[in-house]
């Protein structure tokens, strides 16, 4: 067991260690009692507290590593030795100082890099939620308002998702369960309505000259014979059913015209098939219809057939085969309503996107399509949630203008799903728009086209002229600089002047990111000379600890006026000499300083 004693406590470097300690936790107390801000929504309490608290002490962090090392030379008193200037055990005695401002320095860098964009993006994503949650909510009781319980239902959903159980949307939830009961009990004994039932007419069997040309029951009794003996069972019945109404009751050619109609009506029967027979000749109409559908690439509609045959015949493996099939191949064309309701990702509220068209001859102006510059789509979205592999938006508006800038069509849909997909070769961003029920083949949403062309995909999905990987970017860039990791940041510097955006807005923060922990390290060592110059020469009394919280403010106006100063001269020689000339003097010139605090505080002296 580790034993720590009141020497290695009162130490410069045990000083530094509860100094900071203490104040993480008097920041994050404060942060608790008092947000500033509120949370978004309810649920999101302690998150949002915590998240805050931590950006205050990460922005804090420079003020409060320099008072935990000026703070210990005004506590202890040390006049036995006079140092000369230069001196080894000078150096010596500050050694635990110098080696915590290194330690705090990296751990600043760590917390800079790694600690900052995850608390940034935190606040994002809350943020957003709660804007998603006001929208769904309103949502949810527009549509329940009207008695449009399956919108009112999924909407409901997403709220769920965000705060589940949430006592806000109580008498919504119940209500809707309600509505959608009594949709679904009123419903039932109603048909498809693309499925009605057809009238059917008698046919009557016989010609009307062939009716017309029977003079007696006597001929009519032998007709029927005949047309007995050749299968015409229909015809036989017929003209039997005839011959008894020509003849008296009870006579010898009445029973055997009864005779003979019973024999034609049992021929008649004995061609139908069973019910059993008649299911299983449905069933194979049924796959099959499936299958061609599917060699069709027909692929929503043979999904609904091996949907409904996978019920039926829960144990066909051909039929779990062919579902399987069909319910990819639907993917690429549209999605499903309840994976929206499935799962909560990164979320954007109100997002605004300039994206190229794949070029065609159509966005091209009526040029060749080769070489030539395409259009661009200005897309706006309600609500955007982010996944890895795709993603979808609630409300999604278009406008499309080709090479020359002249609108070519606009779109809206209630929803969408963006995918990757290969487009001609490339990858591509491709936008689905059509949205289906799972279980309900009549009930969809499609797009609402206006102006000629729409896409070169049909009029349910779009491609654009960029890759699924950039479009995650740029929806992160849509949020904050200050929430992008540095492997996004150097992407959009690089590649992202297409979309409208500035690279130099990339550059500077990634200058900014390096530069922080890098200036640090000049100003800890200054923190330590400035201790050393005006260290205590006696016991400090009752202004020993209103000094504890004085000092960070002093120091944290120094940080902010370093800081000033330096994001001017980032800015001038990013603008002068570029990116890498301008990263890479700045790191040497900060090296020099550091060289040169550190020689300025060896020269310090007793």
């Amino acid at each position: 067991m580790i034993k720590i004693t009141r020497e290695q406590i009162s130490s410069p470097a045990g000083v530094f260690v509860l100094y900071m300690v203490i104040s993480f936790l008097v920041i994050m107390g404060f942060r608790f009692i008092f947000p500033g801000e509120p949370a978004p929504l309810g649920c999101f309490f302690a998150d949002w507290r915590l998240s805050r608290g931590i950006l205050d002490y990460i922005a804090l962090f420079p003020a409060l590593v320099m008072s935990a090392l000026v703070i210990p030379f005004g506590f202890k008193i040390d006049m036995d030795e006079a140092y000369t200037r230069f001196s080894p055990r000078f150096l010596e005695k500050l050694r635990s100082a110098i080696l915590a401002a290194i330690i705090a320095t990296a751990v600043y860098g760590l917390l800079f890099f790694i600690a900052l964009p995850l608390a940034e993006e935190s606040q994002s994503n809350m943020h957003f939620e709660g804007e998603l949650f006001t929208m769904a909510k309103s949502r949810t009781e527009l549509h329940s308002a009207q008695g449009e319980w399956e919108e009112a239902s999924q909407f409901l959903k997403v709220c769920e998702n965000i705060w589940p159980q949430s006592p806000e949307m109580e008498q919504l939830r119940i209500r809707i369960s309600i509505g959608v009961e009594t949709a679904w009990s009123s419903g039932i004994g109603l048909g498809d309505s693309r499925h009605g039932t057809q009238s059917t007419r008698a046919a009557n069997p016989i010609m009307g000259d062939q009716k017309r040309a029977v003079q007696d029951a006597t001929e009519a009794l032998s007709l029927s014979k005949a047309a007995l003996q050749e299968k015409r069972y229909y015809d036989a019945h017929w003209l039997a059913t005839l011959a008894s109404q020509l003849t008296k009751p009870g006579s010898m050619e009445a029973q055997e015209a009864a005779r003979t109609a019973s024999l034609a009506w049992n021929a008649v029967s004995s061609l139908e098939p069973s019910a059993q027979e008649n299911r299983i000749y449905a069933l194979y109409r049924l796959k099959r219809d499936g299958y061609e559908a599917m060699v069709s690439e027909e692929w929503i509609r043979a999904y609904y057939i091996f949907r409904e045959l996978a019920e039926q015949t829960p144990d066909d493996p051909d039929v779990a085969k062919f579902l399987a099939l069909s319910e990819q191949g639907t993917a690429g064309v549209a999605f499903f309503i309840d994976e929206i309701e499935a799962g909560i990702g990164e979320n954007l509220t109100g997002a605004v996107f300039s994206l190229p068209l794949v070029p065609t001859a159509q966005t091209a102006g009526g040029s060749s399509r080769d070489g030539t510059p395409g259009g661009r789509v200005v897309l706006r979205t309600n609500s955007l949630s982010t996944f890895r592999d795709y993603s979808y938006a609630i409300g999604v508006e278009l406008a499309a203008f080709d090479g020359n800038n002249r609108p070519l069509y606009e779109m809206e849909a209630a929803y969408a799903k963006f995918i990757p997909m290969s487009v001609r070769g490339k990858p591509r961003l491709v936008i689905l728009l059509r949205t289906l029920d799972r279980y309900n083949e009549n009930v969809r949403w499609e797009p609402v086209w206006t102006g000629p062309g729409y896409s070169d995909l049909g009029d349910a999905q779009i491609a654009l002229d960029t890759t699924y990987e950039h479009f995650l970017r740029l929806s992160k860039a849509r949020r904050r600089v200050d929430s992008l990791n540095m492997a996004d940041l150097m992407a959009m510097s690089r590649d992202f002047g297409n979309y409208g955006y500035i690279p130099q807005v990339f550059q500077m923060e990634i200058i900014r990111r390096i530069s922080e922990p890098v200036l640090l390290l000049p100003l800890t060592i200054l923190s330590i000379i400035i201790g050393w110059r005006f260290r205590a020469k006696a016991r400090p009394k009752y202004l020993g600890i209103p000094m504890l919280a004085i000092i960070p403010l002093v120091l944290n106006g120094v940080v902010h006026l370093a800081r000033a100063i330096s994001r001017v001269l980032e800015l001038w020689l990013l603008l002068s000499l570029g990116f890498s000339m301008a990263i890479t003097l700045f790191i040497v010139v900060s090296l020099i300083f550091f060289i040169l605090t550190l020689i300025f505080l060896a020269s310090q002296h007793g």
